[in-house]
């Protein structure tokens, strides 16, 4: 499994997923729902089945007392 996007990652691509196509290419991946987004405050919080199919999500951390949020998420297709 590959390592998640941490805060650390703002604003730069990193690869969270490798798949084999055999005889297709793949030319486009569609965020959807599923995502565990982990917030580090004093104690971590776990926001699960995140949805950013519409490329922006955002709660409140009532653990961290704080907004939580993901935007302008992109993605990027790149062969091996």
């Amino acid at each position: 499994a590959k390592e998640g996007y941490t805060q650390n990652d703002s604003g730069n691509f990193k690869t969270v997923l490798t798949v084999e196509c055999r005889g297709v290419e793949v030319t486009k991946y569609h965020v959807r729902s599923g995502y565990m987004l982990t917030c580090t405050n004093e104690r971590e919080t776990d926001m699960l089945d995140i949805d950013l199919s519409e490329g922006d999500w955002c709660d409140f951390d009532e653990v961290g007392d704080c907004s939580i949020g993901v935007y302008e998420v992109e993605t990027r297709i790149e062969k091996a």
